[in-house]
């Protein structure tokens, strides 16, 4: 008699792998333990997510308990059930299909962060098809929705990463964003096919970028308000309105840039609303009527394109110039609005004797003209703690924790919006991403970790913003707390320094018989290395085995 699906999961045990063949499981199942789950199916291992035949199905509830869960090769089908994930509940699933005709997957809460890679979604037309809240972090790679599968992500610190994906929609908004969430999606499509619009991305604290996506819809394709900020990349936007009379794209009350993007379509009219700030720096419009989007933003569009050129040359100047602390400040609420935003008032007992964060940023500008620099190390050191204030509040006011990324993400949308290119967008960001790290030198133990960041073609650029930063953060006496030079003679950094960094000695090939998804891969290669350089093991054939069995296991 053939075992249910629940007693092969009880009799696997923890960390273990269960491998299911071809078998139709129609029950509900609870999994209470951190095993992986492989199906069987039909295709190659790079066989795109809809080319797969399943031959492994699971046509009942899953009920995950265990924190780190791995699915792969399955095919789920939820009748009037949604499988919920909450309190920290992360499982990974890879080339799975999942059906239902209501919500597939509610996610909701603090360090709930499941991963879905090359997967597909299908529920009933009239559903919302994943539901993300409540502080939780989902990432989709290579995924798409089979029929429909909207998203919905909702809620401050909720955060959602789609790349390489597809998700639609046809009475629902493909892309909902809402109420603080952050998301970031790239090279990805979204499109709606009837009624309403395609991405809708809305209220305060809420950022939404794109780069590099599509955007479809008929009769609407993008709605941003009610103080959101959403940021477009080379991305394409397609409407197909049905009459003169209907608006493709509506603003109201919002903060939008287009950066390099390509407007097409049919009798479409753009819906400019009121309160809005919208930048577009070198896009497209094509048009096949009269009612064309050539008529967007009137016969002024190329002077606004022009007027952001001059811009950035504007902002150059300033950054530039003997004093870039009055210049700053003379031109604050033309340019740097942040600084009341997020530095002006944003202190911590532990943290800054020499006052708040503006005070201290402008000691850091300070420091940087004081030598050797150029327009861009100014511009990192005003930008580098721009995030402090967001990460206070995330952290209840205990500390400051990871404001170099909430950094990072405020960054990018102001650089974006002032029309700088992405070179230099990609620079400032490195340089505000890494700041911490550099000041982690002066305990760094991880030789890895140290000539990752001293070999970096940008490091020239971050020791000029450390050793800034560093004279700029003082004690109670007035005086720097660290010498950021110190931290460089330290035998172990100056050693990384002097010597080029270990060639690796495991390969991506070495993996190909574990099928593993690019990341894994990555996740594997990144192990072998830091275990060649940190651990001094040589044996390749030892680094495969360790890295099959942490990051092809439980830890993967």
């Amino acid at each position: 008699m053939q075992k249910t699906l629940q007693q092969l999961i009880d009799e696997t045990p923890e960390g273990g792998v269960l491998h299911l063949g071809e078998a139709e499981y129609k029950e509900s199942v609870t999994i209470a333990k951190n095993i992986t789950i492989v199906g069987a199916r039909n295709g190659c291992e790079n066989d795109a997510p809809w080319d797969n035949v399943y031959k492994t199905s699971i046509d009942g509830l899953i009920d995950i308990v265990a924190p780190k869960v791995n699915f792969e090769n399955c095919s789920f089908s939820f009748d009037n059930s949604t499988v919920v994930l909450e309190k920290g509940i992360s499982p990974k699933f890879t080339r799975c299909c999942f059906v239902a005709d209501k919500t597939i997957f509610a996610i909701q809460g603090d360090n709930t962060s499941p991963l879905f890679t090359a997967c597909v979604f299908s529920t009933d037309e009239f559903e919302i098809g994943i539901v993300v809240i409540d502080g939780a972090c989902v990432r989709f790679k290579n995924c798409y929705s089979q029929e429909f599968c909207p998203i919905c992500v909702k809620g401050n610190k909720t955060k959602v990463f789609i790349v390489d994906s597809l998700f639609s929609a046809m009475y629902c908004v493909a892309l909902f964003v809402a109420k603080g969430a952050y998301g970031f999606f790239e090279n990805s499509s979204f499109c709606n096919d009837y009624d309403t619009d395609s991405v809708r991305v809305m209220d305060l604290k809420t950022v939404a970028q794109f780069i590099g996506c599509d955007l479809a819809g008929s009769p609407s394709t993008l709605y941003v308000g009610s103080a959101a900020q959403a940021f477009f990349d080379h991305c394409f936007l397609g409407v197909n309105c049905l009459d003169a009379y209907n608006q493709g794209f509506g603003f109201h009350q919002c903060d939008i840039l287009f950066y390099g993007c390509n407007f097409k379509g049919s009798a479409a009219r753009l819906f400019k609303g009121c309160d809005c700030l919208i930048d577009l720096i070198d896009c497209k419009f094509t048009d096949d009527d009269r009612f064309g989007l050539h008529l967007l933003f009137g016969k002024g569009r190329n002077n606004q394109i022009n007027y952001q050129i001059k811009q950035v040359a504007q902002l150059r100047q300033i950054l530039s110039s003997s004093n870039p602390i009055a210049e700053i400040v003379s031109h604050k609420d033309e340019f740097f609005d942040f600084i009341d935003c997020y530095m002006v008032g944003c202190e911590h007992k532990n943290f800054h004797c020499e006052g708040d964060v503006w005070e201290h940023t402008k000691l850091v500008i300070q420091n940087v003209v004081a030598e050797e620099h150029d327009w861009i190390d100014v511009l990192a050191a005003l930008l580098h703690d721009v995030g402090k204030k967001n990460a206070l509040e995330r952290n209840d006011g205990k500390n400051m924790r990871g404001h170099e990324i909430d950094g990072a993400n405020i960054a990018f949308g102001w650089l974006a919006k002032m029309g700088f290119n992405r070179e230099i967008r990609e620079h400032v960001l490195w340089l505000i991403r890494n700041h911490m790290k550099a000041l982690d030198l002066k305990v760094m133990r991880s030789k890895y970790g140290i000539w990752q960041l001293v070999k970096h073609p940008l490091f020239w650029r971050l020791q000029r913003l450390a050793r800034a930063d560093c004279k700029s953060t003082l004690d109670a006496n007035g005086k720097p707390r660290d010498c950021f030079d110190d931290f460089l003679k330290r035998p172990i950094v100056a050693e990384c320094l002097e010597k080029e960094m270990p060639a690796a000695i495991v390969e991506a090939d070495d993996f190909a018989s574990q099928k593993w998804d690019d990341i894994r891969v990555e996740n594997a290669l990144a192990f072998c290395h830091k275990m060649q350089i940190n651990g001094g093991v040589l044996s390749k054939e030892s680094l495969i085995r360790a890295a099959i069995k942490t990051v092809g296991g439980e830890n993967g």
